[in-house]
């Protein structure tokens, strides 16, 4: 099957929709698939796995309605050219637009992926309510990363037929024993206990929690320390709190790092925490970062809320606490500080949920869905 896939995000970009796209499509390659990456990412060609070409489109400093009308143009030249059988839109945003006024021109099928965020906080607005509805009636599959997902989609569009829940595949590479040592070098993690988050640094997150509790948390653990990667306009409080509470030496804050050094960390770290909360219309829909820790055998606690509870399997792969409770972070990250054998049982149930979303299983269910969708086709089309 060949496939034209369209996602303004995709690696080194760093971002959760560029991750599940690239890993969507190493998993399409396995099964046989080909086509092409439509993106506006810089330095995409050299992440897409062989099977799939690259067209990227530079974005500069291009408003939304240029980027779609850009991409609306490639999706018509790259249709044309290709004829894939379906168009796979990782947004229903910018390159769902696009596709969508493609399709008044040719017959193009296409396929959105809906995330949580993206429709909560866009279904209260007429303008965008119009725009996704526009997008996603027209759709012939619409794919929930998760059934909290899913019922958010089927609130806003009439077409709950074509709604279908996929969960984000997850890739993961290996750290080898030089990595870690040098990670363990860097940052003097030698014979600590690590807290571990991987996340932009925005509210929702619950970075600030964490920070919030470790004074108690050096009481108990003297040698326990928090490590968090990535960037955001949360930043600056998140130092500041960290001041506040008297704990900047046990706060490392790394930004950005590589896929081998993220490997490495997660692979690291003691524990992974993001006691996420929903955040007015901001909420996470899945937690594909949640799965990736699990898959390194660690160990998970996070908040229970949106699409997280089907990403961690409370007391399986981690533990779900009520983020705005410090008490209950407390009592989750001392109970696993605490007690190696617990650690060891909720990672190695993590490395076999993360089997379950390899790439070429997750692929398969997208096919298998595409199938389905031809069938259904034809019986009304008869």
């Amino acid at each position: 099957m060949r496939f034209l896939v369209v996602s303004r995000e995709f690696p080194p970009v760093v971002g959760g929709i560029g991750t599940l796209t690239r890993n969507l499509i190493e998993g399409l390659v396995r099964r046989g698939a080909n086509g092409c990456v439509l993106t506006t990412a810089s330095g995409a060609a050299s992440r897409v796995p062989n099977g799939f070409s690259t067209v990227t489109v530079a974005a500069g400093a291009r408003s939304k309605i240029q980027e779609a009308m850009a991409l609306w143009f490639q999706i018509c030249f790259l249709w044309r050219r290709d004829k894939p059988e379906y168009v796979l839109l990782m947004a229903w945003t910018v390159e769902g637009i696009a596709c969508r006024l493609a399709s008044l021109f040719f017959p193009i099928h296409y396929v959105v992926f809906v995330h949580g965020t993206d429709i909560l906080r866009n279904s209260s607005r007429w303008r965008t309510r119009f725009l996704m509805k526009w997008v996603i009636d027209r759709a012939d599959l619409v794919v929930a990363n998760s059934r909290f997902t899913a019922a958010a989609i089927s609130d806003v569009s009439a077409w709950r037929e074509k709604v279908s829940v996929i969960h984000p595949a997850v890739s993961v590479g290996e750290s080898t024993a030089l990595e870690l040592s040098e990670i363990e070098a860097q940052l003097n993690l030698a014979g600590r206990l690590v807290l571990f988050t991987a996340a932009r640094l925005i509210r929702r997150k619950g970075q600030d929690r964490v920070i919030s509790i470790l004074p108690r948390l050096v009481h108990r653990f003297p040698g326990v320390v928090y490590v968090m990667t990535g960037n955001g306009p949360y930043k600056g409080e998140l130092i500041e709190r960290a001041r506040q509470c008297g704990v900047s030496d046990r706060v490392k804050f790394l930004g950005d790092v590589s896929a081998k050094e993220l490997d490495a960390l997660h692979r690291r770290a003691d524990v992974f925490v993001s006691p996420g909360f929903f955040d007015g219309g901001d909420v996470e829909g899945f937690g594909i970062a949640f799965v990736e820790a699990g898959a390194r055998g660690t160990p998970v606690v996070a908040g229970r809320c949106g699409g997280i509870p089907e990403a961690v399997l409370d007391g399986v792969t981690g533990v779900l606490i009520d983020s705005a409770n410090d008490n209950e972070l407390y009592e989750a990250l001392s109970r696993l500080l605490s007690d190696g054998e617990l650690r060891e049982k909720l990672g190695a149930a993590g490395r076999k949920r993360a089997e379950e979303l390899a790439p070429a299983r997750v692929a398969e269910d997208l096919l298998k869905e595409l199938v389905g969708v031809k069938k259904r086709s034809r019986v009304l089309g008869s």
